[in-house]
């Protein structure tokens, strides 16, 4: 399957999670017009909000970043570095991947059909800085091991 058609899925999850592209692009920070030039190839979207865009629709983040960060730089001789790093730095950093995995679980665990807009915009938030924390975590990671 094309990278193309495996966002286009993330996003039409997030969207049956969610309701709208327009609460998609308020989950990850974004203006409704970035989420429909993503949507209709105008616009690359960045792993980083790929990432976030998992979140909201109850995926992984890692591994949306991860696979998004890969594709982003497939064919490349930068892909085949990194690749070697991300072996490296995900075997690392297994246990703070644990770690996000667990908080998203149970931020979204505790999600219910009922919800306000602010109590899941506040959940979406505490998944965000969850992603933030293993980014940072990562690439200092990736720093000690290649420094």
């Amino acid at each position: 399957m094309a990278h193309e058609d495996e966002f286009l899925q993330l996003l039409d999850q997030a969207k049956a999670r969610l309701g709208s592209d327009a609460a998609i692009a308020r989950a990850v920070g974004e203006q409704s017009t970035t989420v429909s030039d993503w949507r209709h190839g105008r616009k690359n979207c960045t792993p980083e909000n790929q990432a976030l865009i998992a979140a909201a629709a109850g995926l992984d983040p890692v591994a949306t970043l991860a696979r998004a960060t890969v594709y982003r730089w497939e064919g490349k001789a930068k892909g085949d570095l990194l690749m070697k790093a991300l072996g490296k730095a995900l075997q690392a950093t297994g246990a703070v991947a644990a770690s996000v995995g667990a908080a998203a679980v149970l931020i979204f665990s505790s999600m219910s059909g009922g919800q306000s807009f602010d109590q899941v915009s506040h959940q979406l938030s505490q998944a965000h800085q969850a992603v933030r924390l293993f980014l940072r975590r990562l690439l200092y990671t990736m720093y000690i091991m290649y420094s």
